[in-house]
Parts: C-alpha cells; structure tokens; sequence
C-alpha cells in the first residue's frame, strides 16, 4: 500500500509539473503575440503620422504664404519645387518647398541670392514630389512616401490682393 500511496505523489507531481510547465508556454506565447501586435499598431501609426504630418505640411504652407501672384513652380533640388514670395518688413524672401536628397525640404532665402539645395531644412522622409498647376488658382502636389503616395489639391484663396 505504501507504493501505491508513493506512486500517487509522483502523479501528483508529475501533473503539477506539467501544468506549470504548460502555463509558462502558454503565457511566453501569448507575450509573442502580444509584442507582434504593438509592433504592428507602431508602425501602422508611424506611417500615418508621417502621411498625416507630410499633408498638413504643405496645405498650412499654402495657406500661410498665400497672395496673389506669390506662387511659382520652379525646379529646384532634384525636381519641382513650390517656390513663394513674401515679404518680412521691408524685406522680400523667398521660399522654396522641395525634394532632396531622399528628404522634403524648406529652404527660406532673401530675393537675389542663390543657396544651395542642401543649406534647405529637412522636413520629413519622402521618395519624390511633383506640383503642377492646374489653373490660377489651383495647384496638384504629390508627395511619394515609403509609405504611400500623397496627392492634395490646393487652393489658392488670395483675391488678387497682395
């Protein structure tokens, strides 16, 4: 009787054993999967707020530079670029909004001088951009991310008025 009592306890502990051990698989699993899904929900915002930031980007300079006859489409840097005037005091600057180097950049000079495309601040990752000129007062820029591509339409609001 005592070996079978013996033989009991090895049971028991043998299933104790196991069953913990199944837990710890288990729950290494589930911190497996866990991990798989943050690292999908990051990137996932990552890109969107890269997309987001890269559209909100161009529409609140368009809307910030905006008057009348400011607006010029040049090539600049490895192709297209916006290219505005405004004034700062008595000063005229100009703006130029383009793609180098693997980067979408912003480049403010004062009228008459001429900067290099690489002096332009980085403003975010990006592939390519193009803008064309759909009429006077509407403008199609897209901007190619690693994400996606970006197209936005833009208006021009300035009555003539500068």
């Amino acid at each position: 009787m005592s070996e079978n009592l013996q033989q009991k306890h090895v049971v028991d502990f043998l299933f104790t054993v196991a069953l913990l051990g199944l837990f710890l698989v288990m729950s290494i699993l589930l911190m497996i999967g866990g991990v798989r899904v943050y690292q999908k929900t990051t990137n996932s915002m990552s890109d969107n707020y890269n997309t987001r930031t890269a559209y909100a980007y161009l529409t609140e300079k368009i809307q910030s530079l905006d008057s009348a006859d400011a607006l010029q489409i040049e090539q600049f840097g490895e192709g297209d670029s916006l290219t505005f005037t405004h004034k700062i005091g008595d000063s005229t600057y100009i703006t130029h909004l383009y793609f180098y180097d693997g980067e979408f950049c912003e480049l403010l000079v004062p009228e008459g001088k001429t900067l290099s495309p690489a002096a332009g601040q980085k403003i975010f990752d990006c592939e390519d951009f193009h803008v064309e000129k759909i009429d006077d007062k509407l403008y199609h820029a897209t901007v190619v991310t690693k994400e996606e591509s970006l197209s936005v339409y833009m208006a021009i609001r300035s009555g003539g008025v500068s």
